[in-house]
């Protein structure tokens, strides 16, 4: 193949890639605040930034994690971004943007970059990729994992593609690094994953552009291998004087559940299970889907099928040993990134006596799903013949693709459903037909089923209340801020040695969502 029409084929497909990514975001731009820890973050930041610090403050130290003091700030923008179209795409897209640039580091430190591999990855996460409840975002929390993942996966990619730079580029990427880090322990474990990744490739072969010497009997990057080391002891020192400092009170963050290993086991693997369509596939949800629904999920399944044979073709192929190495290493940390939550007592109660085994972690490590089935793939096209191999790949996504779409499509609907008392908001805030309301009678019409879970120390109707003004605030209201007489039914939660907030925090806030799928609600 020339290098023009290898030119003009990678942008093709490019394309076609951005337009299947935009087909799927669309699925997911129905839900909106789906767990009640969101309408708390919107809560505080309708009190302004005061309030947004103080939640952090007491949360870091309640939990014993600083990472608070980054990641509420951000929960509580998402919140609010969340209910404007274009900020909340925005979000969306930031959040697939953390699948291109996974795909773009795997490509480079396995393949030298080969765009191939890349697309091979993204086609598996878009086919695979489930609408989802269960604190798992982009719905729920849509920027706490999206933006520290962003920053690390930058950092390290460009690390991999400028090995030589110079000290004040790669301290910048150090310094980016630590900082996603530090954002939360979700990041931070993933961030680990990805160092264990890059030193285990550079021990199985020679990376270019590092100098390599003769240690312990084998060679390494030594430069590299301190300066990563460096890197954690400079993220770890804090955390661990934090966590010392404020001993956690919290249950979601102990790790208790060592007594049953099979346990453990059983509930990390659910985990990462948990994160694809087919732990949620639902053959009624098939059957009942309306046939305009089946022809929008037959045209995205055999684009997808389609750039996913074109691009088989252009895999490269690997030795056994290779192949076998990756999906081992693959898989190994997969297990490491949910081990975790898998320890935490509490997550193995949801898991088999609710049910409830999707998790944030479900998000994380199913970027490794996408890499484990792009590696299969490339072993099919590395033993068959390409045909076959181009049959086989192709076909596994229209069908993962497919029933994907159609049960996503199923979820969105009901997502938004729930979602719609925010519309109903907005409109009784501004609208002007509604001016002759009191506010008390516009709350009683905004959720009647009370389908925006709420924690039990947020009173509704004082929350609605402070969200009715807080959009009047904004240009273009024909309402004006009102201070209608309704109760005071504030409930404040104290926190500290004998507050009566850490009875609802230690318990692990696990009062049911309205969601029917028997989640529980909880503070990260």
């Amino acid at each position: 193949m020339s290098d023009q029409r290898r030119n003009w084929g990678g942008l093709l497909s490019a394309l076609v890639l951005l337009l299947l990514l935009a087909l799927q975001i669309q699925q997911f731009g129905h839900g909106i605040r789906t767990t009640a820890d969101d309408v708390a973050f919107l809560a505080n930041y309708q009190q302004g930034w005061a309030a947004i610090l103080a939640d952090a403050q007491r949360t870091a130290e309640f939990s014993g994690r600083f990472s608070h003091y980054i990641q509420t700030p951000l929960n509580s923008l998402g919140a609010y971004w969340a209910a404007e179209p274009a900020t909340r795409y925005a979000m969306l897209a930031l959040y697939v943007a953390v699948w291109l640039m996974f795909a773009g580091f795997c490509a480079r430190l396995l393949a030298q970059g080969q765009r191939s591999v890349a697309l091979m990855i993204c086609l598996w996460l878009v086919a695979l990729h489930p609408l989802a409840y269960e604190h798992m975002p982009p719905n729920a929390y849509p920027l706490q994992n999206t933006v520290p993942m962003l920053l690390i996966l930058a950092a390290r990619w460009w690390l991999l593609v400028n090995p030589q730079a110079g000290w004040p580029a790669r301290l910048t990427t150090y310094v980016l690094t630590a900082i996603g880090m530090w954002s939360g322990d979700f990041a931070l474990i993933f961030a680990s994953a990805l160092l264990l990744a890059e030193h285990l490739r550079y021990l199985a072969s020679a990376y270019p552009g590092l100098t390599y010497h003769r240690k312990f009997g084998v060679s390494l990057p030594l430069s590299k291998l301190l300066s990563d080391m460096a890197l954690v002891a400079v993220v770890m020192v804090p955390y661990i004087l934090y966590r010392q400092a404020f001993p956690s009170q919290y249950t979601g963050n102990s790790m208790t559940g060592f007594a049953d290993p099979l346990r453990v086991l059983h509930t990390a693997w659910l985990h990462i299970y948990a994160g694809t369509s087919p732990y949620r596939f639902d053959a009624a949800v098939l059957m009942q889907a309306s046939t305009w629904v089946w022809v929008k999920a037959g045209v995205f399944a055999t684009v997808a099928a389609l750039l996913g044979a074109w691009c088989v073709a252009l895999l490269p192929r690997w030795r056994a040993r290779m192949s076998g190495a990756t999906l081992l290493a693959a898989v190994l940390l997969s297990f490491y990134i949910v081990m975790p939550v898998a320890l935490v007592a509490r997550q193995q109660q949801w898991c088999f006596d609710y049910g409830v085994c999707g998790y944030l972690d479900s998000r994380i490590v199913y970027l490794l799903v996408g890499l484990v089935l792009a590696v299969l793939a490339i072993v099919l096209r590395s033993w068959l013949s390409l045909r076959l191999a181009q049959l086989l790949v192709g076909l596994s996504i229209f069908i993962g693709a497919g029933s994907n779409y159609v049960i996503n499509a199923h979820l969105a609907s009901d997502m938004a459903h729930r979602s719609a008392p925010w519309q109903r908001a907005q409109q009784f805030a501004c609208d002007g037909d509604y001016r002759e309301q009191s506010d008390a009678q516009l709350i009683a019409q905004i959720d009647p089923a009370q389908l925006v879970p709420m924690h039990p120390h947020i009173y509704r109707a004082e929350f609605w209340q402070q969200h009715l003004n807080d959009l009047r605030h904004r240009p273009g209201c024909a309402i004006a801020p009102r201070n209608d007489s309704l109760v005071t039914l504030t409930r404040t939660m104290h926190f500290g040695s004998q507050g009566n907030g850490n009875l609802l925090l230690a318990s692990g806030w696990s009062a049911p969502e309205p969601w029917g799928c028997g989640a529980l609600v909880e503070r990260r």
